[in-house]
């Protein structure tokens, strides 16, 4: 858990929090989960195509990893990923 104190120095601060655990409650309850669902299967792949960039090793072998540690659309309870829009097919960008 996360406490912030108010102190009396007035000079700006900026703080960074990293959520590294996905939320595994029942993304099928709200839109917003749904949404949710979406971007962590796009941002799986994302990071399981970086880093066969950068190391070399096989997608395919990165992906069954994945999923054997539960980071795939079913581990979420999802049966097909979203469709990807046909630009980030062909280069392969999340933007």
């Amino acid at each position: 858990d996360l406490e912030f104190q108010t102190t009396g120095d007035k000079s700006n601060f900026q703080g960074r929090y990293v959520l590294r655990h996905a939320w595994r409650g029942d993304y099928g309850q709200c839109a917003a989960a749904g949404d949710y669902a979406n971007t962590l299967i796009s941002r799986w792949d994302n990071e399981a195509s970086t880093l066969s960039q950068l190391t070399g090793w096989e997608l395919d072998d990165i992906t069954a990893r994945m999923e054997d540690e539960g980071l795939s659309a079913a581990s979420l309870g999802i049966e097909e990923p979203p469709k990807r829009k046909w630009w980030q097919n062909i280069w392969s960008r999340e933007d």
